[in-house]
């Protein structure tokens, strides 16, 4: 299994995954740290080797076409009394960028199936494992903490399934090379 995001980077995933430990050590709310702190863009798939590489390569042509941007960061919302995420102030590049790449999929792979909602970009802190009886506490404290902060964008992460966790296991650029550091 495969899937496909913006991968927070150094402080920025430091200070996000203390917050999921937050929602593990005082909510029992665990599964949130099995993977990297992310926003996802395609949504967790079973691929071939084949299929992922031929897939790979559509999606280091649409990340070349991309620019970094920086995201906003801004509060905290829960849905489903299960899952509460820091919220991701809406930006039209990240919109078009996963349209973008949401079409490279299936254009690439037409057999493939992906459970697919309306995009709503944002950083799970705790998640399925929440208690629904808790959940309104903990979605209390994590708004109480009043979440405001910058994410630089620069990666396109493919994150790889094993066996309980998720790891990053390539990376494109976003924009042609010497952009690094938008």
């Amino acid at each position: 299994m495969y899937f496909w995001a913006l991968v927070a980077e150094g402080e920025l995933q430091s200070r996000l995954t203390s917050l999921k430990h937050i929602a593990r050590d005082e909510f029992q709310s665990q599964r949130a740290l099995r993977s990297p702190a992310h926003i996802t863009l395609i949504p967790p798939v079973r691929l071939t080797d084949q299929a992922c590489q031929q897939i790979e390569r559509r999606i280091a042509s649409v990340a070349l076409q991309a620019a970094p941007f920086i995201l906003q960061i801004d509060g905290v919302k829960g849905f489903s009394s299960r899952v509460i995420y820091a919220d991701v102030v809406e930006h039209q590049e990240l919109v078009d960028l996963q349209h973008r790449l949401d079409a490279a999929f299936r254009e690439e792979c037409p057999g493939h199936r992906i459970k697919h909602h309306s995009y709503r970009p944002h950083v799970t802190l705790a998640f399925r494992d929440l208690d629904p009886k808790i959940y309104p506490l903990a979605l209390a404290y994590f708004q109480n903490l009043g979440l405001h902060f910058e994410w630089p964008c620069r990666h396109i992460s493919r994150l790889k399934h094993h066996q309980d966790h998720w790891e990053i296991d390539h990376q494109v650029l976003l924009g042609p090379p010497g952009l690094e550091g938008a």
